[in-house]
């Protein structure tokens, strides 16, 4: 059964990013298969996560073909 967590608020420095990739790491290191979504402009969970060089999202609506 498919799950979607959304950590969302309008206030910064509340850890949103930081509670979203600590679960996104725990519920990876159980097995579980993760679609992690970094929509904030600033990219802190990527960083974090240390993602490069991956499309971002206006590189995957812009697509014509998929990646």
């Amino acid at each position: 059964m498919t799950k979607v967590i959304a950590f969302a608020n309008q206030k910064g420095g509340v850890a949103k990013t930081t509670s979203a990739v600590a679960l996104a790491q725990s519920l990876a290191m159980e097995g579980k298969r993760i679609l992690f979504l970094d929509l904030d402009p600033q990219e802190n969970a990527s960083n974090t996560l240390r993602v490069n060089n991956t499309p971002t999202l206006y590189d995957l609506m812009k697509a014509r073909k998929a990646f």
